[in-house]
């Protein structure tokens, strides 16, 4: 019997998440030190094999771009599909490494790339969803996959997606099977909520939040509820330094209430604790700035 060990990380098998992170890890351990920038990056703004993070100034970009550059070149790593939303950041590289050229940058350009579930357009430098429609069968089955395939990790989309759940939870309480033809009322209902879903691209959300250009910065919380669910928000409210101000949602989040029945009250109580948690962790992120 031979035995024949593996010297790269291959995709496909339970531990390669772990492996590929944890070799990230050790590399700035190895070579870090001589590269504070790419080590901060990597060690807190890595996705699996994607580097997701921002600097206030074309200078810090490029300074960045050469120490990522160089400290993953000494772990053999050869960085690709560079996008950024100033053209001078990929005007040294080769076509080939970038996801979207220093060419492209022109105001008819669509070019956009994916980022963390959303897509990206680095021209406009926002953020938006692509939503693929799907059946108008009112299944459970259907309904269920259609929640699944919307990816909405900061909440913008809280008020579509609390009027699918609480459809959802309706076919559970109701004992529908997973492929029932659902009632009347949520067969109509299902069909709106379809005819909606594309309107979710025309959704434009700036990307940057740039507290380089702010004097004073608030974090304000609103919560309510309903005998349907209850939710919470956090906008942050700043003013910049040529007098203007700026106000933008963070994140929101939104449950239904539960099937055994409570009172309006309790269940304000929960929406307040909701966006209280929410608060308190943006409380944390603003108080390092």
């Amino acid at each position: 019997m031979k035995e024949y060990p593996l010297t790269t990380v291959s995709y496909g098998v339970s531990s390669s998440p772990f492996l590929a992170i944890r070799t990230l890890r050790q590399l700035i351990e190895d070579e870090g030190q001589r590269f504070p920038a790419a080590s901060e990056a990597l060690r807190f703004s890595t996705y699996m094999d994607d580097i997701v993070t921002s600097v206030p100034s074309v200078e810090a970009a490029k300074q960045l771009q050469s120490e990522l550059t160089e400290l993953l070149i000494k772990g053999q790593f050869e960085l690709r599909k560079w996008a950024s939303n100033h053209p001078a950041i990929l005007s040294n590289l080769p076509p080939e490494h970038c996801a979207i050229e220093a060419k492209d940058f022109t105001l008819e350009s669509d070019k956009t790339t994916k980022i963390l579930g959303f897509q990206w357009n680095p021209i406009g430098d926002y953020l938006f969803y692509r939503v693929k429609v799907p059946s108008k069968l009112a299944t459970k089955r259907n309904i269920l996959s259609t929640l699944a395939q919307i990816f909405d990790p900061l909440g913008y989309l809280t008020p579509f997606m609390l009027t699918i759940k609480s459809v959802i939870q309706y076919l559970w309480q109701s004992g529908c099977d997973w492929d029932d033809i659902a009632s009347v009322e949520v067969v109509k209902k299902w069909e709106f909520i379809c005819n909606q879903l594309p309107l979710l691209e025309k959704l434009n959300i700036p990307r940057c939040l740039n507290f380089e250009l702010c004097e004073n910065i608030q974090l304000h919380g609103f919560a309510d509820s309903s005998e349907r669910g209850y939710a919470g928000v956090v906008y942050l409210r700043a003013s910049l330094k040529d007098g203007s101000m700026v106000c933008t949602i963070l994140r929101s989040k939104a449950k239904v209430a539960p099937l055994k029945k409570i009172t309006l009250p309790r269940l304000e109580l929960c929406a307040v604790v909701l966006v209280a948690r929410l608060y308190m962790k943006f409380k944390k992120c603003s108080q390092k700035l």
